[in-house]
């Protein structure tokens, strides 16, 4: 059995919403592992199940080889979790908040001490930890929530879109320190909207739309299942009659993003585009396609 398994699980909200439609999936290994998907397809609702916060309407899930429904007070001592709403007490330091946290969940007062000093200090947060939270920007207050589950040394953490309002910085520092504790031994699920922040830091990703699992796989595998081009064209500034010419070669995908024109081809084709394009003149880019790239294709 892998750390992570669901079966056929559903989930309808008040009003016949299906948030989640008969997911099948396991995951197992370390990670990070990132669920992503277009706002309101279902991540949030598939990690709230799996961390006990939601019961599905039917089907089941497994984390650790608990039932999230039947076994939730036993499998909540092992997890920790960043859900994306939540916000650390205002009041309270980054130290004193990361220090009840830990105490809350069973660590002696020595020992809260030493993981909050810690695990604030590679949040970037040693300047910041003994000033009151509500002084803290978005990004520093979601830090400070990354660093009580980094602390807490859990067999699984949670995290719902935990780089969400952070600066490039600030993402680094929280994906810097993701891998390092999965090399420690922690199994670390996370989600988000941004496929290049997945690509880049992710060892599995699950790609769900509609409430439905669309792939699963690592980038490059995903990349080869998913994707049918290996390259992009942006082409700006198009010349009359560009866009008619090159359907006309009958090769690749075109598409408009943003204004400019896409085309999307493979190794034996890209030749004879940009044969067509330098004889326009153009100005354009070749780009390997990338999970941002599926993304939109899949979601678009």
């Amino acid at each position: 059995m892998g750390e992570v398994e669901t079966y056929e699980l559903s989930k309808v909200y008040r009003g016949g919403v299906r948030a989640l439609d008969g997911i099948t999936l396991a995951l197992s290994g370390r990670g990070p592992h990132i669920v992503a998907s277009p706002n309101g397809a279902g991540k949030t609702t598939l990690l709230r199940i799996l961390y006990t916060a939601f019961l599905p309407t039917s089907g089941r899930a497994y984390v650790l080889g608990y039932d999230v429904a039947k076994d939730a007070k036993s499998l909540r001592k092992l997890i920790a979790v960043v859900p994306q709403e939540t916000r650390p007490e205002p009041y309270l330091t980054p130290r004193q908040f990361v220090e009840l946290y830990l105490i809350a969940r069973g660590f002696s007062r020595a020992d809260a001490v030493g993981q909050s000093r810690y695990a604030l200090e590679v949040m970037g947060l040693d300047s910041v930890k003994d000033g009151p939270s509500l002084t803290l920007s978005s990004g520093e207050r979601k830090r400070v929530l990354i660093a009580a589950a980094l602390a807490a040394n859990s067999e699984v953490m949670f995290l719902d879109e935990p780089t969400e309002g952070l600066d490039p910085v600030g993402r680094a520092r929280v994906y810097e320190e993701l891998r390092r504790i999965t090399r420690r031994g922690t199994m670390v699920i996370m989600t988000t909207r941004h496929l290049d922040e997945a690509e880049e830091a992710a060892n599995n990703v699950v790609l769900i739309n509609r409430g439905r699992l669309v792939a699963v796989g690592d980038p490059d595998k995903l990349l080869s299942s998913v994707a049918y081009y290996r390259y992009k064209v942006v082409v700006r500034g198009v010349a009359r009659g560009l866009v008619e010419r090159l359907r006309g070669l009958g090769v690749g995908a075109i598409e408009r993003v943003d204004g400019n024109v896409v085309i999307y081809v493979d190794q034996r084709d890209l030749k004879e585009v940009l044969g067509v394009l330098s004889e326009a003149a153009p100005t354009f880019v070749v780009e390997k396609v990338s999970l941002d790239d599926v993304f939109r294709i899949v979601f678009g």
